[in-house]
């Protein structure tokens, strides 16, 4: 659950999943660094080099619960350029990526008439 407060400390939103009576081991059996290699080593798959990435989030363990079975795993924060960032759940027990996300949020510019943006080269 995660709880949103305005500048005054007032409570104005709630978001998440209620999941009652959940069991589930809160031990970890792999260590924040292993689970900082798997998300590394994913994101060299998808074209990053190793000595490019930067921690700048976790790892920090959570409850993933996305699913219809919640699981301990590790979220972390990576990127290599400020364009390129990526969030990662890692199952704490297994090492296996969860999911991994792109955090940047791309828009297409608005045009006058409404119809698809275009990109102009030039001075």
């Amino acid at each position: 659950m995660t709880v949103h407060f305005d500048d005054q400390n007032n409570p104005y939103q709630v978001n998440g999943k209620y999941i009652p009576d959940l069991t589930l081991s809160t031990v970890p059996s792999i260590t924040a660094n292993q689970a900082m290699d798997a998300a590394q080593a994913d994101f060299v798959a998808k074209g990053a080099t190793l000595s490019s990435i930067v921690l700048v989030g976790g790892p920090d363990l959570v409850i993933y619960a996305l699913g219809d079975s919640p699981v301990l795993a590790y979220q972390i924060v990576i990127r290599t350029r400020p364009d390129n960032s990526w969030k990662y759940w890692i199952d704490a027990q297994t090492g296996a990526v969860i999911r991994s996300v792109s955090t940047v949020c791309k828009i297409a510019a608005p045009t006058k008439t409404g119809g698809t943006s275009v990109t102009l080269s030039g001075t």
